[in-house]
């Protein structure tokens, strides 16, 4: 069955619920407008995305825990083949998967000139460091104001609030 069902204080967006779980039916450009809008008019939060295959759908149909978490997100999108196919069926003519690796590449491509900063998070120095350099070489204009790579363990919320400021 087909619902539409608002994304929190966004318009409406179609969703279709596969094994009891709501996924969002939306392609790429339209992601990347929902979140250049969040940037622009939606700042008092963090917002995010669950980037979902079939596998994580059929988890979070058999986990609750898994399930309650990844229904609180913004967005559920559908990246996975099966997804699309049951979207089809249901009468959704979605065209292509929305996957985590092209959302972000058309995120970068539409906000390479808009000074829109970007701060990633996560991995070893040397990662982030080629991450850096091959983003800034194929978006010529993109602004990194940083790369942290955390301890691997727990951070303290002195380290957690000095991440946030940079």
């Amino acid at each position: 069955m087909t619902t539409e069902l608002a994304v929190r204080e966004h318009p409406p967006i179609r969703q279709i619920r596969i094994l009891g779980i709501p996924v969002h039916m939306v392609q790429i450009p339209d992601v990347v407008a929902l979140m250049t809008d969040w940037i622009a008019h939606h700042r008092d939060r963090m917002h995010w995305i669950v980037v979902a295959d079939m596998h994580a759908i059929i988890e979070a149909h058999k986990r609750p825990e898994f399930r309650s978490k990844i229904e609180t997100s913004d967005l559920i999108v559908p990246d996975g083949i099966s997804l699309i196919k049951v979207a089809r069926r249901k009468g959704v003519p979605l065209k292509t998967r929305v996957t985590g690796t092209d959302l972000m590449k058309a995120f970068f491509a539409h906000h390479q000139h808009t000074g829109l900063k970007h701060f990633f998070l996560g991995d070893t120095d040397q990662t982030l460091l080629r991450l850096r350099s091959k983003l800034e070489e194929t978006y010529p204009g993109i602004v990194i104001a940083d790369c942290v790579s955390p301890p691997f363990r727990a951070v303290t919320p002195e380290e957690d609030a000095a991440m946030v400021q940079r």
